[in-house]
């Protein structure tokens, strides 16, 4: 998630793809001897022979730590320090497994970091391909075999969804706008189990928290589901089922809703940027979200959402004043992660100041006194906001 939500703080994105991580990573020959195998040319009559895979295997645990973590030393030898200082510090934060996500403010830095980038992991013994942009420009500068195929779309015809994804996100890069990814195979059956209701939940991807005004209800529907104590293969019925087809009829829409890529969007150059989180709750869920305040030269003022949160409250039940406490606790956590993972960059995209919002006078009375003045369940929540 940090890795695209840094990529929501470029005015110009671009992306790329290590073609064939895993079998361009080799290992050491001392460790040959963990990934052997035995192999008789899938004909029963052979004797097995004994064979070592020298590349990095595909479906093994360890293995996109150790493509990852290669990466990570290429970018510390003093050869790549020296010849492309700019892509070694901006890796360790740009890359999702085999996927590269940086940009720039302007079309010469993009285009001379994808060159770099190219160039750096060309050396590693990789090759960086399948690039996408939001900037036409960039696109010309790069050859025709390693553009993304959908790259540049166009939204007079129907893509069917074979725009470029970023961590589950359709990318729509002549629009600059994300899609959230939605499966086609979402009919729901005659017959609904708790096991089929929690897949098609947890089938919707949405790693920023834009739909969790939606969401949530069917978390709360889950909730519902068991507190009855039905088994996960029994048949439902009454208006559990009706709520919930209800809910999974608008899951289409979703994917038809366009999100903005680029954090400041709408304005000139950013001057100030403001972090505002509000927490909220109600007897039956809780959660907060994050939005970023922020000015232009010439005082123009926008606002965007960052990223939300949302829980479903606990099975044994709390007060409301309790539940906006755990909403706190849950807007601060949402506030360290945002900021991280923005001042990571070392950019411009830094948030100055930071604001929470909150409309339970009794969860603030709790917030400003010191923690040890309350008792356990109150004072562990304070010391995680404080």
């Amino acid at each position: 998630g940090g890795v695209l939500l840094r990529l929501k703080t470029f005015r110009i994105a671009i992306t790329g793809d290590i073609e064939k991580m895993f079998p361009q990573t080799a290992i050491k020959p001392e460790f040959y001897r963990y990934q052997q195998y035995l192999w008789r040319d899938c004909n029963p009559t052979l004797e097995p022979r004994r064979m070592v895979m020298m590349r990095l295997m595909l479906g093994v645990t360890n293995s996109p730590f150790l493509a990852i973590n290669s990466t990570h030393k290429h970018s510390k030898s003093q050869k790549m320090l020296e010849k492309v200082p700019n892509v070694c510090e901006k890796i360790e934060n740009s890359l999702y497994v085999d996927d590269f996500q940086n940009g720039g403010e302007t079309t010469e830095a993009v285009i001379k970091l994808r060159h770099d980038a190219v160039e750096f992991f060309k050396a590693g013994g990789w090759r960086l391909t399948k690039f996408a942009s939001n900037c036409a420009d960039v696109m010309s500068d790069i050859p025709p075999n390693d553009r993304h195929p959908h790259a540049i779309v166009d939204l007079d015809h129907n893509n069917d969804g074979l725009t470029p994804t970023a961590l589950g996100l359709r990318w729509n890069t002549e629009g600059d706008t994300f899609f959230i990814n939605v499966s086609d195979k979402m009919n729901l059956p005659d017959r609904l189990t708790k096991r089929i209701m929690l897949s098609v939940l947890s089938s919707v991807f949405d790693i920023f928290g834009f739909l969790s005004g939606y969401t949530i209800c069917a978390k709360i529907q889950m909730q519902v589901i068991w507190r009855m104590g039905v088994g996960w293969d029994d048949e439902l019925s009454g208006d559990i089922v009706s709520e919930f087809r209800a809910w999974a009829s608008e899951l289409q829409d979703i994917q038809n809703v366009p999100i903005p890529r680029y954090l400041y969007h709408g304005l000139g150059k950013k001057t100030k940027a403001q972090l505002h989180c509000f927490c909220d709750a109600s007897e039956k869920a809780y959660g907060g979200i994050a939005y970023v305040r922020y000015e232009d030269e010439y005082g123009r003022v926008e606002t965007t959402m960052i990223m939300s949160k949302t829980r479903v409250a606990p099975l044994k039940a709390q007060t409301v004043a309790r539940l906006e406490l755990m909403g706190a606790v849950v807007v601060a956590k949402l506030r360290r992660y945002v900021q991280e993972q923005l001042e990571s960059e070392q950019r411009e995209s830094q948030i100055m100041e930071a604001h929470y919002w909150s409309d339970s006078e009794i969860a603030l009375a709790w917030i400003r006194k010191p923690s040890c003045t309350w008792k356990q369940f109150v004072r562990n929540r304070v010391e995680k906001v404080r």
